[in-house]
């Protein structure tokens, strides 16, 4: 398969070379429709997508928030979470001397 692939590549790259110099943007989007109709006669109906993948049922689930964001709240926002800052406030403290 492996062999397949790079002949496939190959050939395409041939073709792309054949119309590297075509200035007509009307030939080239003629082109393009029928590159991507081929393509998608050519992809498979149920194509393997790993779990981490996009479209995977684990990507991004887990979104990263990173501490710095905390530190760009509004005044009136932290007073509204009064207690989650104090409470983050003590962490970064220990933090800090923990690492000193």
């Amino acid at each position: 398969d492996r062999a397949e692939f790079r002949f496939n590549a190959v050939v395409m790259r041939a073709r792309f070379d054949e119309t590297r110099s075509e200035t007509d943007g009307r030939l080239l989007a003629k082109q393009l429709i029928e590159a991507e109709q081929e393509y998608m006669s050519s992809k498979h109906e149920d194509p393997k997508i790993f779990k981490n993948d996009p479209g995977g049922i684990c990507f991004r689930r887990s979104a990263q928030i990173h501490d710095w964001m905390f530190d760009t709240y509004h005044p009136w926002e932290r007073a509204q979470l009064r207690d989650f800052f104090e409470t983050r406030q003590e962490l970064k403290e220990q933090y800090d001397e923990y690492f000193e």
